[in-house]
């Protein structure tokens, strides 16, 4: 379960890196500005930061409250641990929805841009809710060729600086 949530810490990242190769802006679309598509990486970057904050803090919370004998199966949370427990899935669909939206916008930008065919953006929301790992993989492929060009980790772009500009 916690392994879903580390991967789509990773896939928002990656979204981050195509923005970034692209110059797009955070929001997934054609960027007004250098400066606003070079900010588009470390918005992404500290939204899932922020996320996986609050997500260990609020299950360190829950960890604290539970006692070893209570069994979610049985009993219903009460009190302090409701309340807890309520921002934690809370904050887990947030973050959900915001990378829902981010992959969908960004996946229609990427078609558009290279004009490849696809339905009215239909496709690209059900393949952002229910494949977003596989998405951002696609994305990645196709705004770099890992033949040529090693991917590296800790950057941007998700390459190295002498990388050349994607056409």
């Amino acid at each position: 379960y916690y392994a879903v949530d580390f991967l789509t810490q990773n896939f928002a990242v990656a979204a981050g890196q195509v923005i970034r190769r692209l110059d797009f802006s955070w929001r997934g679309t054609r960027a007004n500005s250098t400066a606003a598509s070079a900010r588009a990486f470390h918005i992404i970057f500290y939204i899932t930061l922020f996320h996986w904050m609050m997500i260990t803090i609020m299950w360190l919370a829950l960890q604290l409250l539970t006692s070893k004998d209570y069994d979610p199966w049985v009993e219903q949370p009460t009190g302090l641990l409701s309340a807890v427990s309520m921002v934690f899935q809370f904050f887990k669909f947030l973050y959900f929805v915001i990378n829902v939206v981010l992959l969908t916008r960004l996946r229609r930008s990427v078609r558009a841009q290279y004009a490849i065919p696809g339905d009215d953006g239909l496709e690209d929301f059900c393949c952002s809710f229910w494949c977003p790992c596989l998405v951002a993989g696609q994305l990645l492929r196709h705004t770099t060729d890992y033949d040529r060009v090693p991917a590296r980790l800790c950057t941007q772009n998700g390459l190295s600086n002498a990388a050349p500009m994607i056409v």
